[in-house]
């Protein structure tokens, strides 16, 4: 753990942890290489003209995540509660693509005893991306955006 400000945490990476993690953040990567076409849920892999590459910012974003200690991949909810213990503590996870959603990160945050999700959504303004949690305050990249 990384004491950010006094009395708030942030959770880094445990050594018991550390070989679930490369593995959870390379199926991370491998699961957000490619972006399949809506064809009406048949899709055959077999076809590459069905098949679009990840969009380059999005592959920066997540190699840059995971130079981050307080980034733990495609860990689910119940796994993320067990590593929160005090109010403050945070850190970043992946969301999984959910029907039309596409793969996400997410700050999971503890305050007032309570673990909760807070998506981190990225806008187009004028072609440019920026990553926010609540629509007005945003970042160009979503680690100085947690900064």
């Amino acid at each position: 753990n990384v004491e950010v400000e006094p009395g708030v945490t942030n959770v880094g990476k445990n050594d018991f942890m550390d070989a679930y993690d490369d593995k959870l953040a390379s199926e991370a990567v491998d699961s957000l290489q490619l972006q399949i076409k809506d064809f009406g849920g048949k899709v055959d892999m077999a076809k590459p003209d069905e098949v679009v590459l990840m969009d380059l910012s999005l592959e920066r974003t997540l190699a840059d995540l995971e130079k981050e200690e307080w980034y733990h991949g495609c860990l689910p909810f119940e796994d993320i509660v067990g590593l929160l213990h005090n109010d403050g503590d945070f850190l970043i996870r992946e969301l999984e693509p959910e029907g039309d959603r596409q793969a996400m990160a997410c700050v999971t945050g503890k305050w007032d005893g309570k673990v909760r999700d807070y998506p981190v959504h990225q806008m187009t303004c004028n072609k440019e991306h920026f990553y926010t949690l609540d629509g007005t305050n945003k970042c160009n990249d979503i680690v100085n955006l947690v900064k």
